[in-house]
């Protein structure tokens, strides 16, 4: 193999890291906003279904 053709294969390696790294920080932000709305949800049901329990309760 020629040093071309080598530097070629490291700069594709590098590439191929990279991506994955950018692909794994977006599923972690896409985890993340997940949760969040997630909590919210639980949240306003949480209001909605004992809200009126939670209001006597102060």
């Amino acid at each position: 193999m020629d040093y071309l053709t080598e530097v070629r294969n490291n700069l594709q390696a590098a590439k191929d890291r990279k991506a994955i790294a950018i692909a794994e920080e977006n599923r972690k932000q896409r985890g993340a906003k997940f949760g969040i709305i997630l909590l919210i949800a639980v949240m306003f049901t949480v209001i909605i279904l004992f809200g009126d329990n939670i209001a006597n309760w102060c």
